[in-house]
């Protein structure tokens, strides 16, 4: 955290931090619905774009770079969404995870396509529970 924002002042306990923090470790462990959490995050006004319409790709579905910029109005800004993927910092929050190919396939992941598989797994899982329960 230090290195990536040098001049925040870091608290080490703050029971409103605690409580967005515990809310995403659940998210990472027992994903059950989309984290809505409050966002700042950097980027171009496209970029803002992209990440809005990723979140909100429901758990467990996933949709293409060409699916998201015909969303956006722009259907030729497939590659434009990809790098847009590509920027996003803020992994499970804009799930960029999501995104795959127009093929079917992975495409890429800042993270790795390993753990790109691993999360729509998991996620998958998680509503087949919830369906299953229901």
């Amino acid at each position: 955290m230090r290195q990536r924002f040098p001049l925040a002042e870091l608290v080490a306990e703050d029971a409103g931090l605690k409580q967005w923090a515990d809310r995403i470790v659940r998210f990472i462990t027992a994903p059950e619905q989309n984290l809505d959490l409050p966002l700042d995050i950097r980027g171009t006004a496209f970029q803002a774009r992209v990440w809005r319409a990723l979140r909100k790709i429901p758990l467990g579905k996933t949709a293409s770079y060409t699916e998201i910029a015909a969303a956006l109005g722009q259907p030729k800004a497939v590659r434009a969404v990809a790098q847009a993927c590509a920027a996003n910092k803020l992994a499970l929050i804009v799930p960029c995870h999501r995104v795959i190919r127009s093929d079917g396939e992975l495409g890429g992941y800042r993270w790795g396509l390993e753990r790109k598989q691993a999360l729509l797994a998991r996620e998958r899982a998680a509503v087949s529970r919830d369906e299953a329960a229901a």
